[in-house]
């Protein structure tokens, strides 16, 4: 489809799903086609193409081989870093649960509101990112409501562990604004998002290159279709995706911006806070790969009552 070049790093293919880098291709062309063939099932109208007239060819940017890096650089960072004293900076990008705007199976009309920040399945709830981080001892240093059209509220937890400071700017998107959610999750890893946020004791927090980079909610590229970057020059860094089958739609795209899937999923799973809080504590400590792995297969076992067997079956660490 469309190459953009945004600076001379990196680049973004407009509308590129990886489909079309596998064998999957054929089979998505066969639905695609049935698919355009029959009518609208709730409107009856007929599904027409969308068309681009300024379209180039996306063989003149062909996506490069994946580059199954390990996290060695990642962890020698880390160290470096907590050796200097400065703190872990963590970003959390949470598109609110949204029964209109997105393809989930409804929940109640107060957890499935995209509007609402206090009852929000992801947000408000009791499982929420910031009801649960709260109650898991983590101490708001500021925040800010409604940032703009697309992030309603903007929350920052800080919290000491292992004596490293670790601070997380979580941001809480309207449930229909789930493209800008992708592309600032994608954008913060590539070494794109260039932010400062002020806490309340007016301390600036630079959150250009962060440590750890999450996404928590709908898988939304199951929806929408956003830019894949590329940049082989952006700062190697860990990534959490708490989506369903979030390993299938997100790890090439991770590599391309060299980004380290930590935790992602392979079955259906409920997106909850306290996997990413369990991850995010044994992270903070430098623990290996396997026990931050388990951690989130403890989580999600306690809190969801199923066995570790049956937890460990829906998350993945590595490629």
């Amino acid at each position: 489809n469309q190459l953009t070049v945004r600076d001379s790093n990196f680049y973004a293919i407009k509308n590129l799903p990886e489909v079309f880098t596998s064998g999957r291709f054929f089979l998505l062309l066969l639905v695609l086609f049935v698919a355009c063939s029959n009518s609208n099932s709730e409107t009856g109208e007929q599904i027409e193409p969308k068309t681009n007239t300024e379209l180039v060819g996306y063989q003149d940017a062909l996506l490069p081989e994946i580059d199954s890096f390990s996290r060695a650089e990642i962890i020698t960072q880390l160290k470096l870093k907590t050796a200097e004293k400065k703190p872990l900076i963590v970003r959390v990008f949470v598109p609110l649960c949204d029964n209109k705007n997105q393809g989930i199976v409804p929940v109640s009309s107060t957890l499935g509101d995209g509007q609402n920040l206090k009852t929000n399945l992801y947000w408000g709830a009791l499982y929420g990112v910031k009801t649960h981080f709260i109650k898991q001892g983590w101490q708001r240093v500021g925040g800010q409501l409604q940032v703009n059209d697309t992030i309603l509220e903007r929350i920052i937890f800080e919290k000491i562990i292992d004596s490293n400071r670790v601070i997380i700017i979580a941001d809480a998107y309207a449930g229909n604004h789930m493209a800008a959610c992708l592309n600032h999750f994608f954008e913060a890893l590539a070494d794109i998002e260039k932010i400062n946020v002020t806490l309340d004791n007016n301390e600036v927090i630079n959150c250009y290159q962060p440590d750890l980079v999450a996404f928590t909610g709908h898988n939304g590229l199951m929806d929408v279709m956003v830019d894949i970057l590329l940049n082989p020059k952006a700062k190697k860094k860990d990534a959490i995706v708490l989506a369903c089958i979030s390993n299938n739609f997100f790890s090439e795209r991770l590599n391309y911006i060299n980004a380290y899937p930590l935790i992602t999923t392979k079955t259906l799973m409920a997106p909850e806070a306290y996997v990413l809080n369990d991850a995010i504590m044994a992270w903070a400590k430098m623990e290996a790969d396997a026990v931050i792995y388990n951690k989130a297969i403890t989580a999600y076992s306690n809190y969801q009552k199923c066995s570790v067997k049956a937890a460990s079956t829906v998350f993945k660490t590595g490629w």
